[in-house]
């Protein structure tokens, strides 16, 4: 026998799980709606929605500080990847449910599948909805489901046993595609979740070693400064050195001009005494002895006198 398998957010989550994916209902119909055109601009808004998110989420894990952006664009890639997977697998899931709700046994076709209340109008679908809600409350799943339909037959007496049948199992079909589907966004968010804990830690990692980069660079242009200020130093010592080294040599070659004046200065001088003391000489013979002072004498002595008084 068939069981019924409602619970409390059958009915509660319709909408919402109505309003997020009526366009990718639309697309998955072979028949295109006249608002498809609607649709589209709806699943426009839905891409531009995704990008927003994931440009709040490269900025929650540090995007706005990362100094590579090739690794803020790897970052954004990553999560629009998980993105493009979850969609993906939902419209796999909204695939295979619409196959097996439209299905004889259940909705019956594919425009009952997709429509809000499996084919039901929203008035009998309330009923419906009620009454096995009320039912899973107080007789659990899947127990007695004889007595839910004789429920469901009390406060919808128009419609038969066979129909209500048929649409628990639309009713399975679709808990069971929105189990399956919380299921993977459960599974979505934990990815996220570790996509940016890994994101946020290699964004860490990368402002470090720009830091580092910086203070590297910063240590080298101090370094370079102090070589300027080296070579600068060097380079006036050696002009100093070179200047000291001149007037050094010049001073040498003073004094060693110096040093020849006065050596010539002590020859003329004692030239001088030389010549005067062979004056005296001679004329202290010419007295003594009384030689003759001949004229070539006489012109010597003139000559030496001469000398001698240099």
């Amino acid at each position: 026998m068939i069981e019924a398998t409602l619970d409390e957010e059958v009915y509660a989550c319709g909408q919402d799980f109505q309003s997020c994916y009526r366009s990718l209902l639309a697309s998955l119909r072979g028949d295109r709606p006249t608002g498809s055109m609607h649709a589209d601009k709806s699943t426009l808004q839905s891409l531009e929605a995704q990008e927003q998110h994931i440009a709040a989420l490269v900025g929650a894990v540090g995007g706005a500080e990362c100094p590579d952006e090739m690794l803020r664009l790897e970052v954004a890639a990553s999560f629009r990847d998980l993105y493009t997977e979850l969609r993906a697998d939902l419209a796999q899931y909204e695939r295979e449910f619409v196959s097996a709700a439209s299905a004889k046994d259940a909705a019956g076709s594919r425009e009952a599948a997709t429509s809000k209340g499996g084919g039901w109008s929203e008035a009998n679908e309330e009923r419906f909805v009620k009454v096995a809600r009320s039912f899973e409350r107080n007789q659990g799943t899947g127990r007695n489901p004889q007595l839910l339909y004789d429920q469901l037959m009390a406060v919808l007496p128009v419609i038969s046993l066979k129909e209500i049948t048929k649409h628990v199992k639309f009713h399975q079909h679709l808990r069971f595609h929105r189990q399956k589907s919380k299921d993977r966004q459960r599974e979505f968010q934990r990815r996220m979740q570790e996509l940016q804990t890994e994101a946020r830690e290699q964004i860490r990692v990368a402002v470090e070693q720009e830091q580092e980069k910086e203070q590297k660079l910063q240590q080298w242009q101090t370094q370079q400064q102090q070589c300027q200020q080296l070579q600068g130093q060097v380079a006036k010592w050696r002009v100093t050195k070179e200047a000291k080294e001149r007037i050094e040599q010049q001073q040498r070659e003073i004094e060693r001009v110096m040093e020849e004046q006065a050596k010539q200065e002590e020859e003329l001088r004692w030239k001088r005494k030389l010549a005067q003391q062979r004056l005296v000489v001679e004329d202290y013979k010419s007295v003594r002895l009384g030689f003759v002072v001949s004229p070539a004498t006489t012109a010597w002595s003139s000559c030496l006198a001469a000398t001698a008084s240099f």
